[in-house]
């Protein structure tokens, strides 16, 4: 069923997205009620498909508790889109974004942490795993991101590989993670511009229930 809203911009705009982005219009309307795992990695998923998205979850988001968006075509628009969504799922608890050019369309340094900062804060109370590897994080990003990584008591698993770090901006965020008890168990930052001897010296910073993958 397409939706039809001839009073405003955002009714009209999803009307035109489920026309272009038929494909996973179809797909998300074939799903069970309460589903809980919506995996769409490799979909080759755009801004209209997220568009779409965001409106699935704005009336099913509730019994979501994992969302699988790796290696799209997802850039830095996309995420203002799918926010919309995300703040319609209270029970998520792992979050797959890697593999997007999130990079694409920032204006400003560290624009993209800030995006991800109210994407993450949106679905922030239960997150366990967030994936975010490849998809152009820098370290002026990392500065804006660490405040709010260290505030999720939940995280176990965050994947940073193949982004644009130096030693610098992992180090706010490990010293953030100790500083504030996190209980994060796994961090993966390999493929990122940092040295062995550099990653050693950050291990000792961190407890030993938090694994640093180089």
């Amino acid at each position: 069923r397409v939706y039809h809203d001839g009073f405003n911009k955002e009714g009209a705009d999803l009307a035109r997205a489920q026309v272009a982005a038929q494909r996973t219009f179809r797909w998300l309307e074939g799903l069970p009620p309460r589903v809980e795992r919506l995996s769409m990695s490799g979909m080759q998923l755009g801004k209209d498909d997220m568009i779409v998205l965001a409106h699935f979850l704005k009336q099913h988001g509730k019994s979501i508790t994992e969302l699988d968006l790796k290696a799209n075509n997802l850039d830095y628009s996309c995420l203002e889109v799918l926010r919309g969504g995300l703040l319609s799922c209270p029970k998520l608890t792992g979050l797959a974004l890697g593999d997007n050019p999130l990079w694409q369309g920032v204006t400003a340094a560290g624009g993209l942490g800030k995006v991800l900062c109210s994407i993450i804060g949106s679905c922030a109370p239960k997150l366990e795993k967030l994936g975010l590897g490849n998809t152009g994080i820098t370290d002026q990003d990392s500065s804006v991101l660490a405040p709010v990584i260290q505030r999720l008591r939940m995280l176990r698993v965050l994947g940073l590989s193949g982004n644009s770090i130096s030693a610098q901006g992992l180090r706010e965020i490990v010293q953030g993670l100790k500083l504030h008890n996190s209980g994060l168990t796994s961090l993966i930052v390999s493929k990122n511009p940092v040295q062995a001897s550099e990653v050693e010296e950050m291990r000792q910073l961190v407890p030993n229930s938090l694994i640093i993958k180089f």
